[in-house]
């Protein structure tokens, strides 16, 4: 399974959940676990579905302006419990890849016998969204994640048109 396919459902679930009473100032009832990056991905969900009902709140023309002010100071608050939830999230990858070493530059970019920068180039170009690492031994990622045709480089077959 994917990061990305642990992700949706999270996500998708977070705006049902805030839709079943469509009110910024609901309680979360967060489903998942203290502690796991799902509940991590829950929590920053809702933070970005209620901020962004904030801000349509405070876009309204007729807003009061004390209103404002406080709703004003709630989105500030609001950006740094996400910047905040952010940083963890990025020290959950940190602890995942740590460890991973580093890849070798030369004038023609990264390089695992002259094919990373091809298969980095055809995923970007194909829509592909796994990464791929170097861990000293092997190349990292499932090979379903990655495109067809940089599957085809990494495995030494050739590219149409390339």
């Amino acid at each position: 399974m994917t990061f990305t396919q642990i992700c949706n459902p999270i996500f998708e679930q977070v705006i049902k959940d805030y839709h079943l009473l469509d009110d910024v100032d609901q309680d979360i009832k967060n489903p998942y676990e203290l502690g796991t990056i799902e509940y991590d991905l829950y929590v920053k969900n809702w933070i970005d579905t209620v901020q962004w009902h904030l801000e349509d709140i405070i876009r309204d023309p007729h807003i009061n302006p004390v209103d404002a002010l406080a709703l004003k100071r709630r989105i500030d608050k609001s950006n740094q419990d996400r910047t905040d939830l952010v940083e963890r999230i990025d020290a959950y990858f940190l602890s995942l890849y740590g460890g991973v070493k580093a890849l070798a530059v030369n004038g023609d970019g990264l390089q695992i016998g002259g094919k990373l920068t091809e298969i980095i180039r055809l995923a970007a170009d194909e829509g592909g969204s796994d990464m791929l690492l170097d861990n000293g031994d092997e190349i990292l990622g499932k090979e379903e994640g990655i495109p067809a045709a940089a599957a085809g480089i990494l495995h030494g077959g050739a590219v149409a048109g390339g």
